[in-house]
């Protein structure tokens, strides 16, 4: 006769989301308690009030009675985006059962494509330029928070891309000042997102042309001749454009 109790716990287990299902992993116990271990089952709670119900309710045969068996495969069809969850695995013998330490994990994904930055500043005189990121939808931050936001810029031409703030430490500031920027010089920013599963894609880019109000024009308008109908008058160019084509000269008279 063989007297045994039952198994020692499961390790915690591990986990591996995908989009559409989250896989649960374990190791046996180290003490099957003097009879093997016949089966394992995966429980996981309602994400509020804490009632565990077994993960296999299709009733998969192949979950039953396989005692080598160390992971299972649950759809995120019938859970809640965003929410956390508690995951514990049980172990059994013909003497009882044992149960893992509590696995919390929040059903999440990548974030999504955020949309491009928004150009909210003119080059200033100390050659600064602002850019706003604030149009990222909360609806597309992948179902946790997002943890840091990282811009990047050019050299105004055509380089490679530059980490400008967010990728080694957190940011979490929706605008940034880019300094010390060459007027006529088109600039290319793009950003991504980070949250508890990953990178998004980067967005797609701004192309910012650095430049300012043009200078006016250092004189008054030249008389060059005069009849019944008409005056001629000559308009003197400004002498700094600023950095950007002058596309239009307004006259006003009194």
């Amino acid at each position: 006769m063989i007297v045994c109790e039952g198994p020692g716990s499961p390790a915690k287990p591990s986990l591996v989301q995908t989009v559409d299902s989250i896989l649960i992993s374990w190791t046996e116990p180290a003490e099957n308690g003097g009879c093997p271990v016949s089966s394992y089952s995966v429980h996981i709670d309602d994400g509020e009030s804490g009632e565990f119900s077994e993960a296999n309710v299709s009733n998969d045969v192949q979950s039953r009675n396989f005692p080598t068996m160390r992971s299972f495969l649950i759809s995120r069809i019938a859970y809640d985006i965003g929410k956390t969850y508690r995951i514990r695995v049980k172990a059994y013998n013909d003497a009882g059962s044992s149960e893992s330490p509590i696995l919390g994990v929040t059903f999440s994904y990548l974030p999504e494509q955020p949309p491009s930055p928004v150009k909210v500043a003119r080059l200033s005189n100390s050659g600064q330029l602002t850019v706003d990121m604030s149009d990222f939808p909360e609806t597309s931050k992948g179902g946790c928070d997002i943890l840091t936001y990282n811009l990047q810029m050019d050299d105004g031409l055509g380089s490679e891309f530059i980490s400008l703030v967010g990728e080694t430490q957190p940011n979490l500031k929706l605008a940034y000042t880019a300094a010390d920027l060459q007027k006529g010089l088109t600039y290319r920013f793009r950003y991504r997102v980070r949250n508890c599963r990953g990178w998004s894609v980067f967005s797609p880019e701004l192309f910012a042309l650095a430049s300012q109000v043009p200078v006016k024009p250092h004189s008054a308008p030249i008389l060059v001749s005069t009849s019944s109908t008409k005056v001629v008058l000559r308009l003197t160019p400004t002498s700094d454009n600023m950095g950007a084509l002058v596309t239009d000269y307004t006259l006003f008279r009194n």
